[in-house]
């Protein structure tokens, strides 16, 4: 028995790997959504797979396209509950959207469970309009399966994720063993179809009259990906108002050269897109060198930002929101660890840019050649944003260029920085990287340290835990108090980075529903981590010099005389410090 199991999300991957080491099946696990887990079932029913393990709009659409058994797994009533004990306490307006199963049986179980939250039942053609509604009318976080949570991200509405739980995949795994075993009883009355497998090196695929994909073969991009592109660069609409199109679309590694014509058939009018490979700057080879598409952007995290509560965060989002409106170069400070990357990434996806790439550069990680590599011939990001973290590090050849690209060769693109170091004390007036300084931090912002965001830190902590249940396929649905209590105790010197750690660390150990407090003090100790009646010892001192400023700022309610006269140091050399 050969069976191909499509699974939705990359946990519930790991899960069926785990479960199925007892099954007697020759089972293989793909990732794949909608038209890519389409795509990934009829090539294994080309390959002589007996049976498809799916789940929700994936299963419904791989049984509608293939002729082969399709087994969907189900979302059980305990995932559901599982689901919403992890979110009851985000005090968000939240509504549950699904396919008729998951709608029914979340309503099901909320009026077991006498909890208020609205059900919608929904398709995959009506689920955008539905949310568009829901967030009209003050929606801010949607529970559903991929391709709702999705689409609810897309809106800037805040996702979780239905997952399915040990119970429903060994219960798909039955009825698949159920469904083989009857058909190869009544295999000799079928008529085996036909394969009609035909490869190119040149990739297409088809759109409907609506924009949507309906056809990809092996060569082409990802369905889903391109799609969006085809929508990001207005290359359906011309296609369908001139007849033809040509251009460009740059994907993860490399570009395409894209040409679309119209195919006129008897009944509809359907749209091709021939798409072949050419060369460009492959900027992802390069170490130390990362490029967001848009498509790519971190919806979970920018959702969570438009949701902070605490008031270093709403101050940093305002100034964040100000920033995206304007053209100027500016700098990002913060410690090590407060994610200054996603700021950028925020920032640049809320800007006009946001059609374009940003372009990550760590300047610790490339060397002179693959730096001369990103400006040839003024080439990079000629519409998008350049973030270079560490910038002091880049050798004095590497800012001459930099500073010549600033000047001269990129009117259109914006460069935000960071600094490995405070930069007034790391280079002379009459340098090139004073100069470099002088254009890029007249702007700035600052990332508050982890412990000045507590009403902020439980909900990204949540955050943390739904990421392992998705990736890892846990089934982990909160904090116990105690440990809430503990993490907002902790002082946290290494920031977001530390408590991602630290809730991996967590989630991958325990074995029960919640994460306790012994599992976070064990994770805490280890890395000995104070508490925040204490100073942290373990940075350096120019860090525990920070640490004790900071402390005193707040205990002072941020009044920088009271602190400076209680420092015993002038407002000048205070205000220098916290910058």
């Amino acid at each position: 028995m050969k069976v191909l199991a499509i699974a939705p999300y990359e946990g519930l991957k790991e899960l069926m790997i785990e479960l199925a080491e007892k099954e007697q099946f020759d089972l293989e696990i793909e990732v794949g959504d909608l038209q890519a887990g389409l795509k990934l079932a009829k090539k294994a029913v080309a390959d002589g797979v007996n049976v498809i393990i799916s789940r929700g709009g994936t299963a419904e659409m791989i049984q509608k396209e293939v002729l082969v058994p399709v087994v969907e797994i189900e979302i059980s009533g305990y995932d559901i509950l599982r689901v919403l004990t992890l979110t009851k306490n985000y005090n968000e307006k939240t509504a549950i959207v699904g396919f008729p199963p998951i709608a029914h049986g979340a309503a099901a179980v909320c009026d077991v469970m006498d909890m208020d939250i609205s059900t919608y039942v929904t398709d995959k053609d009506s689920v955008e309009g539905l949310l568009v509604r829901l967030k009209a009318e003050g929606y801010r976080m949607i529970i559903g399966d991929v391709v709702t949570v999705g689409k609810a991200e897309q809106l800037g509405l805040s996702g979780v994720l239905l997952t399915s739980g040990r119970e429903s995949v060994l219960k798909a795994f039955q009825n698949a063993k159920k469904i083989h075993e009857l058909m190869e009883r009544l295999k000799d009355e079928f008529i085996v179809p036909h394969r009609i497998v035909k490869e190119s090196s040149t990739g297409f695929v088809v759109f409907d009259e609506n924009g949507k994909s309906i056809f990809a073969n092996n060569s082409a991009p990802n369905p889903a990906a391109f799609e969006q592109m085809v929508q990001e660069r207005n290359a359906f609409s011309v296609l369908k108002e001139k007849g033809f199109f040509q251009g460009t679309f740059r994907t993860d590694q490399h570009s395409w050269q894209v040409e679309g014509e119209r195919l006129d058939q008897s009944d509809r009018m359907l749209y091709s897109f021939q798409i072949k490979s050419s060369s460009d700057v492959k900027f992802r080879e390069i170490e130390g060198v990362t490029m967001i598409l848009p498509f790519e952007k971190n919806m979970t995290y920018m959702n969570h930002m438009d949701m902070v509560k605490s008031e270093p965060m709403k101050k940093l989002i305002d100034e964040s929101l100000k920033l995206s409106e304007m053209d100027e170069h500016f700098e990002i400070q913060g410690r090590v660890g407060t994610e200054k990357e996603l700021i950028a990434e925020y920032i640049h996806f809320k800007s006009r840019r946001h059609h374009a790439p940003l372009l990550i550069v760590d300047a610790l990680q490339i060397s002179d050649q693959q730096w001369s590599c990103l400006f040839a011939e003024n080439t990079i990001l000629p519409d998008g944003t350049l973030y270079i973290k560490n910038i002091d590090c880049i050798t004095s050849e590497q800012q001459k260029m930099l500073l010549q690209w600033l000047l001269d060769s990129a009117p259109k693109a914006r460069l935000i920085t960071s600094w490995a170091k405070a930069p007034e004390n790391d280079f002379q007036e009459d340098s090139v990287l004073y100069q470099l300084y002088e254009l890029c931090g007249r702007l700035h912002i600052r990332i508050p340290d982890l412990k000045e965001r507590g009403e902020d830190m439980i909900r990204l902590a949540n955050l943390l835990i739904h990421e392992c249940n998705e990736k890892f396929g846990k089934q982990i649905v909160g904090l116990r108090p105690e440990a809430e209590q503990l993490l907002r105790a902790s002082t946290w010197p290494g920031n977001v980075d530390q408590l991602r750690r630290t809730m991996y660390q967590c989630a991958m150990q325990t074995n029960t529903a919640y994460v306790e407090a012994r599992d976070l003090e064990t994770e805490l100790y280890a890395a000995d981590i104070t508490y925040e009646t204490g100073i942290n010892l373990q940075g350096t001192l120019e860090e525990i010099e920070q640490d004790i400023i900071r402390k005193v700022f707040i205990e002072e309610n941020e009044n920088q005389t009271n602190t400076a006269k209680r420092l015993g140091i002038n407002r000048t050399t205070l205000w220098r410090k916290l910058k």
